[in-house]
């Protein structure tokens, strides 16, 4: 990992004390580990990956992984007992929380509920959905919480993980958020805070920009294999297109990356390109429509009846 330090007498200083020492540590130093220990809850992709990579990077030491079966693979790879009870957890230092959104609360509770007190430590979660209130019952045994979210995918649980430039949302106690701002930047993340009231919005956008990327990229990709190309050109040719336009976006901004036909006012063509959709694609063609509508709203309004005339097409 660029930048990684070997260990000195203290986890604090793992990665150099400029970055680890704080106006306040909590997270409880032992003496004979120079990294803080740490329990992984819930060994899917997401948590699996990066526990392999803070490991590898002497971030965290991985001492159990809690899952609903014993013997589980991913803690033979962190070397580490697997366990199906919170009472066959040694101490630990952090608690990384990576189970579906919907049992994080629960996980929490009971948690809270069978450790009772903590003096000091941290608790965080991964989800981009729900922000580290989830983890309210933890706080309230001494823990300190924090959300932090990748903006990434985990198609495998891999401990090859090529992690640089990855945004991280992060968000919570400012002392855990600080913790965890070093633990992804040790993986090359790049750390951004946000509103903890505003996780719908934030993920509701990474949704947009990742999980229905993949859906548009599968209609067009239908639309080439319908014009003749094969599979793997096809795929090829969005990879191409769809990065150069990302790519403007990132420097040009929306409305001046924008092109095709909505942009040059070629009603006739995106008229034919609904037709075709609805009888070979529905739900393409209401891809298309959808987004057309929003291009509309990045265009400018010096041609007000043929913008009109757009919006009666597509709706």
């Amino acid at each position: 990992i660029p930048g990684q330090k070997s260990a000195g007498p203290g986890w604090l200083d793992a990665v150099g004390s400029s970055r680890w020492k704080r106006d306040r540590v909590i997270v409880k130093m032992a003496t004979d580990s120079p990294t803080p220990r740490a329990c992984l809850i819930g060994p899917g992709r997401a948590g699996g990956s990066l526990a392999l990579a803070w490991q590898r990077a002497g971030v965290l030491s991985f001492e159990a992984v809690y899952a609903r079966q014993t013997a589980h693979p991913l803690a033979e790879r962190l070397g580490c007992p697997s366990v199906t009870d919170f009472a066959e957890v040694a101490e630990v230092d952090v608690w990384v929380v990576a189970v579906p959104d919907s049992s994080i609360a629960e996980v929490a509770t009971q948690l809270a509920r069978e450790r009772r007190s903590a003096s000091d430590g941290v608790a965080l979660h991964l989800s981009g959905a729900l922000s580290s209130e989830a983890l309210a019952p933890l706080r309230e045994i001494g823990l300190a919480v924090a959300s932090g979210h990748p903006l990434r995918s985990f198609p495998a649980c891999d401990e090859n993980l090529v992690f640089d430039g990855t945004w991280c949302g992060l968000e919570g106690d400012a002392e855990a958020v600080s913790l965890l701002e070093d633990w992804f930047s040790v993986l090359g993340g790049h750390c951004i805070r946000i509103d903890g009231a505003a996780k719908t919005a934030y993920h509701g956008a990474a949704v947009l920009a990742g999980n229905t990327l993949v859906g548009l990229a599968d209609a067009a990709i239908a639309g080439w294999r319908a014009a003749g190309l094969p599979e793997d050109t096809a795929r090829a040719v969005f990879a191409d297109l769809a990065g150069g336009v990302i790519q403007n976006v990132a420097t040009r901004g929306t409305a001046a990356s924008l092109s095709g036909p909505l942009s040059r006012g070629d009603l006739d063509t995106v008229a034919a390109q609904l037709a075709e959709l609805d009888a070979r694609d529905p739900s393409a063609a209401a891809v298309y429509r959808a987004l057309s509508l929003r291009l509309l709203t990045l265009l400018d309004g010096s041609d007000a009846d043929r913008r009109e005339a757009f919006e009666t097409l597509l709706r």
